[in-house]
């Protein structure tokens, strides 16, 4: 007979058998593939959702700089062969309220838009928006209930050309509002979900058109943002365009759209480079260098400061020259440019840094004498925002002539407000100013002379004192190095654009569709994730496909023995029964893939609904990948093999004669003794897993080192005790009788096959664990009050702000300029800490996104020296006060950061002392490196790092957005509420620190309620398998119950019996499982915060133990209609 014959038949003749054991391999490839499936679908999705919300759109270009919107155009033009058209937009985070119920929205993306954008993305309104209208998506409609025809109030950020965090830049009146109609509203999909950065949370957006929203910011013919976009006549394609736009920007910006004006003198003997931002932008500096060089000109650096007052009195009264202008200079370069003399007719020499040059007519309003002390009051910006009046004394090195360069009023560049005032009483700048200061003849300098500098100083000392991190000039002069004279301005202006990269200047475009798919591929491979939820059950299905083939195999014992006794080599007979489970598991695997499909279908529409706290969004759909299908298929095919291939391996292993006799690899040989592995290997794993939690609960190791380590070793220790016990030599007589005494022998007659008594109680023990583990794993929140070495740090209320602060919540001016007097008493029972913030990608696990880009607050120095929060690991050189550490400084220039643990390791994929590559706005690459992780913090979706690396990085960014809160428990909702009130017109968000942990938890417990219901699936096989093993046991003892029958043992003793056996392995694998459960997460149950529900629990473990022993009861059932007669022929 041919083998595959000899198969076949075997196959058929044992179908009942060996069908249990196909339908074991098909659930163990349905869950593994299906698992697979589940990641392939969440992919997919999320590369779906990408599509649809950019439509068209490629590349965007955004700034805190408006250039020109006929820039767009200009690009356009470069690429009218490649179909790739550029559409101007201002995109500003902002609020927005129903004007009639108050209702208010922060974070919302408001964006203005012309009519060629709607052309280039999925599912535009039916008309679009024009003057005073305004088009919402359903999400910020739902959350102001806001309906088609209703007013709405949009807030947006004022723009300032001068930085607002410099000392001259305006700090009030920072917001506009534009009251609009809603014309129509968006449903939640393409346009209506779209944003920049990659997320599947609802975003809130507010489309209004283009010309409104810049005539209502002052910036009309302006944008801050460039959509790129291919038009849908050349159809949407699934992969991103890539093109190197760059060198086109580069070509197509002009001097004006970053802000700088270069302009001759009317005699044209040199140029002046100026910026409307006041200070000359830092990476333009080195441009001007390499332009000086090649016109073969000379430079002049400038940079002219406002002073308060300029006086010979050191005291506060109100005299001497008030709001006057000082221009710092480098004497040693003025040849060329006009000449300084002093009013003997000589020429002024340099200043040494405590010295000062009087124009004659501040000496003379002052009656100073050289050697006079001379006194300047300036302003300069605290560290949180505050405004602050400094001193500086000087000594009067000499007086100057106005007359030449020192009469020059274009030394000072054009301050708004100030510039075009008739009158000094006219001044509306954009600082504070006390213009009861100003005289009469403080103003008829001014008509004469204008912005002429008063006074002057060396350029060191002025950089010293005024410099920000904005910039050190205010103006480049450009004279001819030779007598000749300069070449037309068009030549500088044209050398200057072409030496300047924009992106230095934050200008570059960002490649958001390819990022975006990037992207999709997920901070959690979900795929994994749901092996590892679905790994006990995959791991029971196996060991229940071993375990019923291990039974079919000893039944056929006999059959062994006749193939060996007829001349049939081990080796032979091995291969065999390894071909019929091949065949088994290649069939199983083929029917699992059919369940695969609905086992994912199921998670899918599991994740859609009842864990959908887990991904934030309805919209996951079913994928089905060709590649996971058959790496499903195989794998499980292997492992299910494994499993056969262990039970396989066991044949021979008793003599022939045994096997004719119909004994198994489990009956006793006489003469053998087994060796008693089983107690030195309990033993040694339960005293090094009550080690391993001890050194847990001290905080030597991790609690998640403790869980894994010391949980799995005690789990061994017990099962391999239970083993031992098993196989013990001597096993004694059962004396008594009544009750006791039945189920003494019914769990002693575990030990007849110690083998699948180990196995069945294992598959138990093993689910429980994780049952029982998962849900004490569980976190509250809401147990953590504000402590300082918590996860909240001691405060009790995190805030964010839609738009930026500039005063301080812990000042009482800043409280008045912020309208928060009335609540100034209650402010002050709290402490505020300001953070900066660089808005980017959320890096917590609510994110199912990879961020690149993570959100990153700057912690000011104030939070650093206090310290706080629980910390995972840090760096050396952090025990005292790890915060420290974030002022370290590296070799290698890379800048230290701090993240929670979670998003450092599962989400940015990142571990201690390792580093993230980022690009500052001057387009500069650094490298964050992790100096810390915190535990279980309020910080999961973004990194922090010190407030001066922060500006290092990001100096355009102005203002603070965050806020940590420390306040008493019993005013928290009432200054919360304060806070919001007064400070709607920002967006203020203030949210309980509890709160903001529970949205956290919300994710990490939802994972956790799926990995138990998975476990509980897995515990299920567990019962099958214990009734399955008692089902054989029945089987083999037929003789011996129907012998017990006829010595008079009634049916009722007999299910005693049957019952009892069954129950003696439930309960031990319930015992060994809740035991290492309990051991495992005792480090965790000890620290407080656990969030266990008990009675569920209890409940859960009571229902198991019931359906256990439900699945003996039809083992009983079977015994006690076994016919007695034929039973005790062996029939």
């Amino acid at each position: 007979m041919q083998p595959f014959d000899l198969i076949h038949r075997s196959l058929t003749h044992h179908k009942r058998t060996n069908l249990a054991v196909l339908l074991g391999a098909a659930v163990g490839t349905a869950v593994l593939t299906g698992a697979l499936l589940v990641g392939d679908s969440v992919r997919g999705s999320l590369r779906q959702l990408t599509l649809d919300r950019l439509g068209n759109i490629d590349y965007a270009m955004t700034s805190d700089r408006y250039f020109g919107e006929d820039l767009s155009a200009s690009l356009t033009k470069g690429f009218e062969d490649q179909e790739l058209f550029f559409v101007p937009s201002i995109l500003q985070i902002g609020t927005a309220a129903n004007a009639d119920t108050k209702s208010l929205a922060s974070g919302v993306n408001v964006i203005g838009v012309d009519k060629f954008f709607w052309m280039f993305v999925n599912y535009p309104p039916p008309r679009v928006p024009e003057g005073r209208e305004v088009i919402l998506n359903s999400t910020l409609a739902a959350e102001i209930g806001a309906k088609v025809g209703d007013s709405v109030l949009v807030r947006v950020e004022k723009p300032s050309y001068i930085p607002r965090d410099s000392a001259l830049g305006s700090r009030n009146e920072t917001v506009i509002t534009v009251r609009l109609e809603v014309k129509s509203i968006l449903p939640p999909k393409g346009v209506g979900r779209f944003g920049l950065h990659p997320s599947q949370q609802f975003p809130l957006i507010a489309y209004l058109p283009l010309p409104t929203l810049q005539k209502a910011m002052g910036q009309k013919g302006r944008a801050n943002t460039i959509f790129a976009a291919r038009p849908k006549s050349v159809g949407q394609s699934d992969e991103p365009l890539e093109v190197d736009l760059e060198p086109h920007l580069k070509k197509a910006l002009t001097l004006d759209d970053l802000g700088l004006k270069v302009h001759a003198t009317a005699d044209g003997n040199f140029y002046s480079i100026e910026s409307r931002r006041l200070v000359i932008d830092s990476p333009l500096v080195p441009v001007l260098d390499l332009v000086t060089a090649k016109l073969g000109a000379r430079r002049l650096p400038v940079f002219t400061y406002l002073a308060n007052r300029i006086s010979l009195s050191p005291d506060e009264k109100p005299s001497g020259i008030p709001y006057s202008t000082i221009t710092a200079i480098d004497f040693s370069k003025v040849d060329g440019f006009g000449r300084i003399s002093l009013t003997d007719g000589n020429e002024a020499p340099p200043l040494d840094a405590g010295e000062i040059y009087l124009n004659e007519w501040a000496a003379s309003d002052l009656g100073a004498n050289l050697g006079d002390p001379v006194h300047v009051d300036y302003y300069v910006i605290g560290k949180q925002n505050e405004l602050l009046t400094r001193k500086h004394t000087f000594r009067l090195r000499g007086i100057v002539s106005l007359s030449g360069l020192a009469a020059d009023p274009n030394l000072t560049p054009e301050y708004p407000g100030i510039e075009n005032a008739k009158s000094m009483f006219d001044w509306v700048p954009p600082f504070p100013i006390n213009l009861k200061l100003i005289r009469p003849r403080d103003d008829a300098y001014w008509k004469e002379h204008r912005t002429t500098p008063k006074a002057f100083v060396s350029l060191e000392t002025g950089q010293k004192l005024w410099s920000s991190r904005f910039g050190k000039l205010t103006s480049v002069r450009l004279a001819s190095d030779t007598d000749a004279k300069l070449p037309p301005v068009e030549n500088a202006r044209a050398a200057i654009r072409e030496a300047i990269d924009p992106m230095a200047f934050g200008l570059s475009f960002q490649a958001i569709k390819k990022r975006g798919l990037d992207a999709s591929k997920g901070a959690t491979d979900f795929g994994g994730l749901f092996i590892g939820f679905s790994m006990f059950l995959i791991a029971s299905a196996a060991l229940l496909v071993g375990l019923l083939f291990r039974l079919g195999v000893e039944r056929r014992g006999e059959e062994i023995g006749i193939l060996l006794a007829t001349g049939h080599s081990l080796r032979s007979v091995q291969r065999l029964f390894l071909a019929e489970g091949a065949a088994l598991a290649g069939l199983g695997g083929l029917l699992g893939l059919i369940g695969a499909y609905y086992y994912a279908a199921l998670m899918m529409a599991g994740l859609r609904t009842w864990w959908v706290g887990a991904v934030g969004t309805p919209f996951l759909e079913l994928h089905v990948g060709l590649l996971s299908i058959v790496i499903g298929l195989m794998a499980s095919f292997l492992v299910i093999l494994f499993s056969i291939w262990r039970t396989v391996r066991k044949v021979g292993a008793l003599p022939v004669r045994t096997l004719l006799a119909g004994g198994t690899p489990e009956t006793d040989i006489p003469g053998i003794q087994r060796k008693p592995r089983s107690w030195k290997v309990a033993w040694c794993s339960l005293c090094l897993a009550v080690l391993l939690m001890l050194a847990a609960i001290g905080g030597v190791i991790s609690e998640m080192a403790g869980f894994f380590a010391g949980g799995s070793l005690f789990l061994i220790g017990t099962l391999a005790l239970l083993s031992g016990w098993l196989r013990r030599t001597s096993g004694g007589m059962v004396s008594g009788h009544g009750l006791l005494a039945l189920l003494n022998l019914g769990a002693r007659n575990g030990a007849r096959h110690p083998g699948r008594s180990v196995l069945t109680a294992s598959l138990v023990a093993c689910a429980t664990f994780i049952i029982i583990a998962v849900a004490a794993n569980r976190h509250d929140p809401t147990y953590e009050k504000p402590d300082i070495n918590s996860g909240n740090g001691g405060f009790a209320l995190i805030a964010e702000s839609a738009l930026p602060l500039y005063h301080s919540l812990s000042d009482p001016k800043g409280l008045q300029s912020l309208g928060l007097s009335k609540h100034k008493d209650l402010i002050a029972s709290a402490k505020v800490f300001h953070l900066r913030k660089r808005p980017g990608e959320d890096a917590s696990c609510l994110n199912l996104y990879q961020p690149t880009r993570p959100n990153i607050l700057g912690v000011p120095d104030d939070l650093i020296g206090r310290g706080g929060f629980l910390f995972q690991s840090t760096l050396p050189g952090g025990d005292s006060n790890p915060w420290k550490l974030l002022q370290t400084e590296f070799d290698d220039d890379a800048i230290p950061v701090f993240g929670d643990m979670n998003t450092v390791m599962w989400i940015l994929h990142l571990g201690l002392g390792k580093d993230l590559a980022i690009t500052s706005e001057s387009g500069e690459s650094f490298k964050l490196r992790i100096a810390g992780t915190l535990k279980r913090s309020i910080f999961q979706s973004e990194l922090l790092m010190s407030e001066s690396n922060f500006l290092r990085l990001f100096p355009s960014l102005s203002g603070h957005r965050a806020f940590l809160i420390q306040s008493p428990l019993e005013k928290t909702r009432e200054l919360s509420n304060a806070l919001e009130e007064g400070l709607a017109l920002y967006g203020f968000d203030a949210t309980r620190t509890s709160d903001r942990l529970a949205n956290y938890l919300v994710v990490e417990n939802t994972y956790l309620s799926t990995f138990q219901t998975l476990g509980g699936l897995g515990l299920l096989l567990g019962t099958l398998g214990l009734g399955t093993v008692l089902l054989r046991n029945v089987f083999e003892r037929r003789a011996e119950l129907a012998m017990l029958r006829a010595l008079g043992f009634r049916r009722r003793n007999l299910a005693v019996l049957v019952l009892a056996e069954n129950a003696f392995l439930l309960i031990l694998g319930l015992l060994s499982g809740t035991l290492s459960a309990v051991l495992a997460v005792s480090p965790h149950l000890l620290s407080g915060g656990a969030d266990v529900s008990w009675p569920s629990l209890i409940l859960t473990l009571l229902l198991v133990l019931t359906a256990g022993l439900a699945s003996g009861s039809f083992a009983v059932v079977s015994s006690l209609k076994t016919p007695l007669l034929p039973a005790l022929r062996g029939d």
